[in-house]
Parts: structure tokens; C-alpha cells; sequence
């Protein structure tokens, strides 16, 4: 605790106090409703990052105005019809002993009609690749002066409505090749007028935007978001970025939250929320660029989900504070096990990205590691008024997680794994060229192996290696239920060759793991329930449950839920 204690000193914005130096950027959710109201998910969701000691909680992106929504069920603050559901969402926040922050962004022309009932706009009708779902490329409306002059009012309006609601500061987002970004950019705005060409001209509506909100609420804190690198060639640079940021100072933001990219950035716009490829920490340099230059707090994101790294970004005044978005994800509790010194009981992200592409392919926000997130209203954390004895047979991922979580509860829990280590076949799977839809780094992968094997050890679960399942271990051991985690097996002889060939990974690999065709094919087509060891069981008059089997038609097997699933409902 005493290394990590520069994370937990406070630190103030503009008069407002904010207990810790940890941030929750925004990360969008569909957890609104349909119409954009709040709903009681969405209020628990952020509640729990909240209580689990994040310093400023800051809540998704949110458009000045409909036509610049950029997601089917987001989050609304452009009407006073929003305000009783956003004054519930700040007063739990405030409850928890956070501080709350809403962004405010328009997405410009990465937005579709079909989206918001209204004709992208942006600073130039440039071509914009847009996934909403499905995938598909728009041509925007170039803004007109009035249309520019409307906006800007809109931002205000929205960040004065945000006061009204409860929140303490207001994010303006300048990043990821929304519309402010898009201004910016040299790639996106092709416009001869006050607003296009130069530096200080593409920089204008920016600085108009944040004038503005400052005028309608001169006491409000004004965070600005963005990107100090698009990684784009032609895009806006570090050098070109420095000078925003202290134009940006000078118009009133009181800090700055300097992230990067944009949806052109090479060699993927994946850079924007780097995954387990790139380095830890990866921005740090960008904000500590910007650093030297303003006189604001600086806050720093990207990949800094080790505690070590995050207080030495703080130490070394590299930055004022550290934002955590998918480590957040992972594990709502990571500043509170930070402080209280018990960092080995955090569930780390892996930066697989399941939470993204999962969002952007239609589904609430979900997380690979952490089945709760998004969830937190379905289930109750409480012990089990009636404990069982339970054998949990397999130590994969699901296997583990339902053996803590069913222990957690109260229930007496044995785990039984044939091999002679944990992991199951998540350790070959880490061995894949790409994983979900990210590259692989098999040793970051492992750390959540590694993560649930020290939560058996911690919580005493009975563990045994080594020990294959008969009926004969089930007669003699007399559990009340027998939790099956040994996943499926192919429907031909390939147990042998997969491995072999990962291990290998031949130059073909990667390009055949990204088809979504053959990923469909790999984990779940050739793939069915191995029912074997089930029916012997059962005709002991043992109760026998399954997860995690591909035995449910569904778009992707997720084992985790499953063991979550049964786990509250032992």
C-alpha cells in the first residue's frame, strides 16, 4: 500500500475535489434504454465501479443531439426528458463516494442514418466506414456555418442540462474520430473556410465547444479528451496535438485526457483500445508529452492495469491520474484491492477486447473474464442458506470459476482436473494466432489462469491434479451434485493435430483464425457435448450438472456465464 500511495492521495479540478487519482473513462454500454433513458442495470453497472473506489466514475458518451448518437440504445442528455434518470445514476455515484462526469460527443460522420432517423454530418462529406451490427460505409453531410454554430450551442446546452443532473464535471470528447476529432484532422476535415486548413482553423470548433460550455457553466469542470496521436498517416500528430492541448487550457478545459487514434489509425483503429499485443502502458509517453506543456491535470489511459505501473505513472509525474477502462471491466474492485494491499485478488483483464466487438456487434457490455459485468442486478451475492457438498470435474476456466464462486457461496467444493495442471484448454487456446478477434499474447491470457488458481488456493478449495473421474471416485466421495466442466470434444479425431498445429503456427493460421466462418467451425460446429462420463453418473441417482458444452445453440459458447449461472442458483 505504501508504494501505491500516490494513487489515493485526492486531487482537485477546477474547485472540485476527487478522492483518488483513479479514473473510469467512458465506455459505452447499451445498458440505456431503448429511448435513452436510464435504466436500473445501467445504474448498477457504474454503481459498482463506484463502490469499488474509482476516484471519478465518468459515464458513456452522450450526444449534444440525436442526429449525433452513435449507437442503437445510447445513453441521452440532449432533452430535459433525460434528467430523472440521470439525477438517479449521480446520486448513487455520490452515494458510493465518487465523483461522477458525463462525456459529451457528437459521433459526426461515424454514425449512420438508420442509427438516428438523421443524415450524418461532418466537417467534410469524407467516406466514413461505420459498424453498427453490421458494417457498412456512409458519405456525411458537410456542416454548414449555421449547422457548426447550432452544435455548438448543443454541447453547451447538454453540458448545463449535465449540472442540472447531478454530474460534478463534463468530458467534451475530442478523440477517436468522433466529430470533434474529425474537425481536427487533417484525414476528415478538407474544408477552405474559418474551420479547415490550418492547425489553429481545424482546432477552432474544438475551442469553440469548450468556450461555450464554459460561458453556460462557468463553475462546471471541463475535461478534454484527445487523441494526441492518430497513428494515421496524414493524420493529427504529437506535435500538432501539444499545441491543442494548451489552446484548449487557454479556452477553459480544466483537465486534459489525452488518449489515441482514430478509426484509420494503421495498422487497425484497434489501437485506440490497445489489446494484449501492445505493450502496457502504452499512451504514457503522449501524456507525459502533453504534460510538459499545460499547467492542468493530465490524465493518462491505456493498458495500465498493472497497480505497479499505474502508481508509477503518478510517482514519476508522468501524469495527475490514471484512467482504467476494461480493468474496471474485469474487476470493479481493482482500486479498492489496490489500497487495501491485496493486488494478488485482482481479476485482470486480458485485453482480449470481448467487451468491444461485443458492444459493436449489438450485445450489452460483457466481459470474457468477468461474466457480472453488465449483469450486476441478475445476481445476489449472498451465501447459500443450505451448503452442499459439490465436485466440480474439469479445471478449465468455467471449472475454476464455478468452484470459487460456488465456495464464495458457502457450498463445501472439491475440483477435480485430469491434467497435470489448471488452465484446461483456454492454455491451448492461448496458443492460437488470434484470440477473440485480437492477436495473441499467450502470457497475458495466462495470468487469468493463473489469477483463478490462486483464488482456489486462497479460498481452500480441495484441488487435485492428476485425478481422472469415475463413477467409482463419485460412489466414494458421495457429493450432493457433480458439476461437469469438461467441455466438448470434437466430432472427428482431431484432439491430436489441433494442438500440434498451434503450437506450429504456420504462417496461415492467423488469416484462417480471423474468418468468422471458420472460428464458428473451430469452437463450435466440430465440437459436441462429450455426454460419456454424464451417463454413467447419472445412473448412480447423482444430481449432474453442465456447463459450458456447446449443447445450446448460441453465437458464441460462453462456459463462464454458465458457471456463474449455476453457481447462484446452487
Amino acid at each position: 500500500m505504501t508504494a501505491m500511495a500516490k494513487l489515493f492521495e485526492p486531487i482537485e479540478i477546477h474547485g472540485l475535489m476527487i478522492p483518488n487519482r483513479i479514473v473510469m473513462p467512458p465506455m459505452t454500454t447499451r445498458l440505456a434504454a431503448s429511448d435513452g433513458t436510464v435504466t436500473p442495470p445501467l445504474i448498477q453497472y457504474y454503481a459498482s465501479r463506484a463502490d469499488g473506489g474509482a476516484g471519478l466514475i465518468t459515464i458513456e458518451m452522450c450526444s449534444p443531439e440525436p442526429a449525433g448518437r452513435h449507437r442503437a440504445g445510447e445513453l441521452g442528455v440532449y432533452e430535459d426528458r433525460f434528467l430523472p434518470g440521470l439525477r438517479r445514476l449521480t446520486a448513487r455515484v455520490a452515494e458510493a463516494g465518487a465523483r461522477a462526469a458525463i462525456q459529451i460527443g457528437h459521433a459526426g460522420g461515424h454514425t449512420r442514418q438508420d442509427v438516428t432517423g438523421y443524415p450524418p454530418v461532418a466537417p467534410s462529406a469524407v467516406p466514413h466506414v461505420v459498424q453498427e451490427i453490421d458494417t457498412r460505409t456512409i458519405v456525411p453531410e458537410a456542416l454548414t456555418s449555421d449547422g457548426i454554430r447550432a452544435l455548438v450551442t448543443a454541447f453547451a446546452r447538454a453540458a448545463e442540462r449535465a449540472i442540472r443532473a447531478g454530474f460534478d464535471a463534463v468530458e467534451i470528447h475530442g478523440a477517436h474520430g468522433y466529430l470533434i476529432a474529425q474537425f481536427l484532422s487533417p484525414l476528415d476535415n478538407r474544408r477552405t473556410d474559418a474551420y479547415g486548413g490550418s492547425l489553429h482553423n481545424r482546432a477552432r470548433f474544438a475551442l469553440e465547444v469548450i468556450q461555450a460550455c464554459r460561458q453556460r457553466a462557468p463553475d462546471l469542470p471541463l475535461i478534454f479528451r484527445f487523441s494526441a496521436d492518430e497513428f494515421a498517416p496524414g493524420g493529427l500528430t504529437l506535435a500538432e496535438a501539444k499545441e491543442v492541448a494548451c489552446w484548449a487550457v487557454e479556452a477553459g478545459a480544466d483537465a486534459l485526457h489525452v488518449s489515441a487514434g482514430c478509426y484509420r489509425s494503421l495498422p487497425s483503429g484497434a489501437v485506440m483500445i490497445p489489446p494484449m499485443a501492445y505493450r502496457e502502458g502504452v499512451f504514457i509517453d503522449l501524456a507525459a508529452a502533453v504534460k510538459k506543456r499545460v499547467r492542468v491535470p493530465v490524465i493518462a489511459v491505456g493498458r495500465l492495469h498493472d497497480p505497479a505501473l499505474a502508481s508509477r505513472v503518478i510517482e514519476e509525474g508522468l501524469a495527475d491520474m490514471v484512467a482504467l477502462g476494461r480493468q474496471l471491466i474485469a474487476d470493479p474492485e481493482w482500486p479498492r484491492k489496490v489500497r487495501d494491499g491485496r493486488t494478488e485478488e485482482i481479476r485482470p483483464c486480458i485485453a482480449c477486447n470481448t467487451c468491444i466487438d461485443g458492444m459493436r456487434q449489438g450485445a450489452t457490455i460483457g466481459c470474457l473474464v468477468n461474466p457480472l459485468a453488465g449483469h450486476e442486478t441478475e445476481y445476489v451475492d449472498a451465501p447459500n442458506p443450505t451448503p452442499r457438498s459439490i465436485l466440480v470435474v474439469g479445471g478449465g476456466p468455467a471449472g475454476m470459476e464455478a468452484a470459487r464462486t460456488l465456495t464464495i457461496r458457502g457450498h463445501r467444493v472439491a475440483l477435480f482436473e485430469r491434467e497435470p495442471q489448471l488452465g484446461g484448454r483456454l492454455r491451448l487456446a492461448a496458443k492460437a494466432p488470434v484470440f477473440q478477434n485480437v492477436e495473441t499474447e499467450e502470457q497475458v491470457i495466462l495470468k487469468f489462469v493463473t489469477f483463478l488458481a490462486r483464488e482456489l488456493h486462497r479460498l481452500r478449495v480441495d484441488v487435485k491434479l492428476g485425478h481422472a473421474v469415475t463413477p467409482a471416485v463419485v460412489e466414494a466421495l458421495k457429493p450432493d451434485v457433480v458439476v461437469l466442466a469438461t467441455g466438448a470434444m470434437y466430432r472427428f479425431p482431431l484432439e491430436s493435430i489441433v494442438p500440434r498445429v498451434l503450437a506450429a503456427k504456420p504462417g496461415w493460421l492467423k488469416a484462417l483464425f480471423r474468418w468468422p466462418a471458420f472460428k464458428q467451425l473451430f469452437y463450435s460446429v466440430m465440437r459436441k457435448p462429450d455426454v460419456r462420463l454424464e451417463r454413467r453418473i447419472r445412473a448412480l441417482g447423482v444430481d449432474v450438472r453442465r456447463i459450458g458444452d456447446c449443447s445450446r445453440p448460441r453465437k458464441t459458447p460462453d462456459a463462464m456465464t454458465d458457471a456463474i449461472t449455476l453457481a447462484y442458483r446452487l
